[in-house]
């Protein structure tokens, strides 16, 4: 429905849209079954909040900048570029140096 009057964006918007909430369900239904000790909150706050939150900020910014409306090459550079920028922020930002130390010691 969202494609006939949209098309690729409206198809990117339900598709995004369906996977948040089916994300949300299962990671609560998962932790409440699961992981019952492990407080809801600082999970949801640490996995979901403060990624989404930087990944909304670097893509603001990224759509401030340049638009490639007419090289397809272009466009496909800028949202590779804009991926790699969040997630290498994300992992900057949010991992610590403990883990950070951990994974190196296993990689020996």
């Amino acid at each position: 429905l969202m494609t006939k009057y949209f098309g690729a964006i409206g198809a990117a918007i339900t598709w995004s849209s369906v996977q948040i909430i089916l994300t949300v369900i299962y990671v609560y239904i998962i932790n409440n079954r699961f992981l019952s000790n492990m407080k809801q909150f600082q999970y949801v706050l640490n996995d979901f909040i403060k990624p989404a939150f930087i990944a909304i900020i670097v893509a603001y910014l990224f759509h401030q900048f340049t638009y490639f409306s007419e090289n397809r090459f272009g466009q496909l550079f800028w949202i590779g570029l804009s991926t790699s920028v969040t997630l290498i922020s994300c992992v900057l930002l949010l991992v610590r140096k403990s883990e950070f130390i951990y994974l190196k010691n296993m990689i020996k």
